[in-house]
Order: structure tokens, then sequence, then C-alpha cells
């Protein structure tokens, strides 16, 4: 009954929500929990303030790195008054080398506050040696930051494969091949090459021992932000961490673009099923409270049953529920016909979208498909030519809040 009453009040409040402001304009490898990143040690109070999750990828010419560095943002959504940040060699083809890491605030483009530069050192090192399929977390930084912060993470890189999240939907900025350690460049000016991608950075940490944890959000390109306009920080769980800061709650973003909840929709580009990376990608951040999971069109679209996608999620449900945390699940939205969605996907969406709904595997279901189509009958247009992004921002920040804020 109380599991009830929570279910139709985050329904009830998202569709009176939505109908109001729809006219607005490191880590572990994959498979081997037993190995935690080198330095990991005391969890208590560092909570995440900012994460993105790597990707395998099969064509690997375009990662090798030539003596070289880079400067790496990142906007915190978690102040505290000391940081650390996870970098990983999860899909690196053999050893990388970080000669220097270090990190500052970042003013515009490239350049950094100069007073606010401190060297990343690893158990007491600057330099440190990652082997393949593993990650890293540095020492302690003395650096306060608040939520909305942004830092810049600079590293020297001597040669290796590097391990990526291929859509940040941020500037990030690289140095030309031979280079060398231009780290110090406090101006930027030799960090010339302007990316899209997130390059061997995977979390930013603060010590938090105010803060109530996290939320982790778990998906695919909707969470990772695809159609999102560069640079705004208008995706879903940007805006959900502004709702949220002044309730010292982090929000971590582990969308991945085509990504699926099962092996069966996986395809290349799209990561490791949510199934596989769960344990690396929510489990693996400290703090973490609470899971938002919004995930399973790619797999229908790929031809997955619906009984294959009701068993990845119940599955990542019941997993996250035993470690302690509030799972918050939300129906997938639905698809124009035509191209990769057919009729059968959308037969199979319809059939999970009803499991979710009275499924006792989550604290709370956002019903996001009935939103959606009410959206749709009112404005007159075609669902998924182009989704209506602040429906799902109001959608999801307020179904996080109520989980967390109001449980």
């Amino acid at each position: 009954m109380r599991r009830a009453s929570r279910l139709l009040a985050v329904v009830a409040g998202v569709l009176v929500l939505a109908s109001s402001a729809a006219p607005a304009p490191p880590v572990e490898s994959a498979d081997d929990a037993a190995h935690p990143p080198l330095g990991a040690g005391d969890q208590r109070h560092w909570v995440g303030a900012w994460a993105t999750a790597p990707v395998r990828e099969l064509q690997l010419a375009h990662l090798l790195v030539r003596d070289q560095s880079y400067r790496m943002i990142a906007r915190l959504t978690l102040g505290g008054s000391r940081l650390r940040v996870r970098l990983s060699n999860l899909y690196g083809s053999g050893p990388v080398t970080f000669g220097h890491v270090r990190v500052a605030r970042r003013m515009t483009g490239a350049a950094v506050a100069p007073a606010t530069d401190r060297v990343v050192r690893f158990a007491g090192r600057a330099q440190i040696t990652v082997p393949a399929g593993r990650g890293v977390v540095s020492d302690p930084v003395d650096l306060p930051v608040r939520a909305g912060t942004e830092v810049a993470v600079s590293l020297h890189v001597v040669s290796g494969v590097a391990t990526r999240h291929p859509l940040a939907f941020v500037t990030n900025y690289l140095s030309p091949p031979g280079s060398g350690d231009v780290t110090t460049d406090a101006r930027g000016a030799q960090f010339t090459r302007q990316v899209s991608s997130t390059y061997f950075l995977t979390g930013i940490d603060v010590w938090a021992p105010h803060s109530r944890g996290a939320v982790v959000a778990l998906g695919d390109s909707i969470t990772d932000g695809s159609s999102s306009t560069p640079g705004t920080h208008g995706r879903w769980p940007d805006v959900l961490a502004r709702r949220l800061a002044s309730h010292d709650v982090g929000v971590l973003n582990a969308g991945i673009s085509a990504n699926a909840v099962t092996a069966i929709g996986s395809r290349p580009g799209g990561g490791d099923p949510a199934t596989m990376r769960f344990e690396r990608d929510v489990l693996g951040q400290p703090g973490v409270r609470a899971l938002v999971l919004l995930e399973g069109t790619n797999d229908l679209a790929a031809g997955a049953s619906a009984e294959d996608v009701i068993d990845g999620l119940r599955l990542i449900a019941r997993r996250a529920r035993r470690a302690g945390l509030t799972v918050v699940g939300a129906t997938i939205l639905p698809r124009a016909c035509g191209g990769l969605w057919s009729p059968a996907a959308e037969k199979h969406r319809r059939a999970v979208d009803d499991w979710l709904r009275v499924a006792p595997d989550f604290d709370a279901v956002a019903d996001l498909d009935a939103v959606m189509r009410k959206y749709d009958r009112e404005s007159n247009t075609r669902i998924w030519q182009g989704v209506p992004a602040i429906v799902i921002k109001v959608l999801m920040a307020l179904f996080a809040v109520y989980c967390i804020i109001m449980t």
C-alpha cells in the first residue's frame, strides 16, 4: 500500500506538472568487481559530484595517444572541501602512464584560474601507470568547490589507447600529438584542438560529510543528452542537478547513447549493456543512494522481446535494492513507427510499460509514456519528431526529488 501511494503521488504530480510545463521553451573493469580502482581506500564521506560512463569501441586508431595533453572540463553537481579524480584505462590495449595530472577551476575556454591550479597525486606520486582494464582514484586535493563549479582536469599521457565517453556535450581540449606535457598552461593556448568527447576522466568525487548522497541516472541517449545543445548543460540530469543542489545531493550521468539493457539489444558503439555495466557505473559510485533507470527502447528496436527487457530491468532493480538504493523506474517513451521502430517493437514496448506500472521491484515509477501521449494529443505533434525536452527535464526532476528528499 505504501509503494502504491508513492507511485500514485509521483504519477499524479508528473501529469499535472508536465501539462503546465510542456509549452515552455576509476573504476573497476566491467566484469570484475573484485578489483576496485587503485587507491579507492575509505569511501566514507566521499560522494560523486560528476561522472561519465566509459564506452567500449571497436575502432581504436583514432584513440591512439602520442605524447600529448588533455584538458577535460566537468561541471560539479555537489560541493565539498576537497576533491579527487578518477581516471580509467578500462578499454586500453595496454598500460597507460599519466605523467602529470592537474586540476583547477575553469575560467573560459581552455583557460584556468592560476591561483586554483593544483597537482594531483596518486599514493603521493605525480606519475601513475594504470594497467589495461583498470582505473585509479587520486589522493585528495585541497580545492574547495561548490555545486555548479566548472573544473578542468589536465592530463599528460605519453602513449597508449584512450578510454573515452564519445558524446560529452561539452567542449574539451587537446594539445597536438607530440606536444608533450603542457598541463601547466593556464591560458590554455597550447590546447589547440577542441573535441566533444571526454578522455580518460570518468569521475570527480568531493569530500562532503553534509551530503545526502548521489543519484545515478542509468540510461541511453535520452539520458546521455542526444540532441541537447552542447555547452548548455541542458540534459535532464543537468536540470535535476540544479534542482537538487540546495539539498546537497549529487547527480551522476551514466547515460550512453545507443545503450541497451541486455546483450540482445546491444550494438557496436553503444557500450556494454546496462546489466553488465551496472556494478561499475552505479554501485561503483561513492555515496550513491538512488538509481533512476530509463532504458529499453534500443533493445526493442534491435529485436529484443518484452520478456528480454523485463528480465534485464528486473535484474538491475533487484541488485540495486539489495545494495540499499532507492530505485526509480520509468516507462519507455512512445516512438513513431518507421525506420528502426516496427509495429512489433511497439507491441513489446507497451507490454514492458504495463509491467513497469505494477512491478514490485521499483520504489517508484514515473509513467512517461502516459505523459508523452497526453502531450502528443494536446499539441497535435508526432512524438519522436523531437522529444519535447522540457517535459523530460521536468518529469525526471520531479520524481527524483520526490524519492530522494521526501522519503
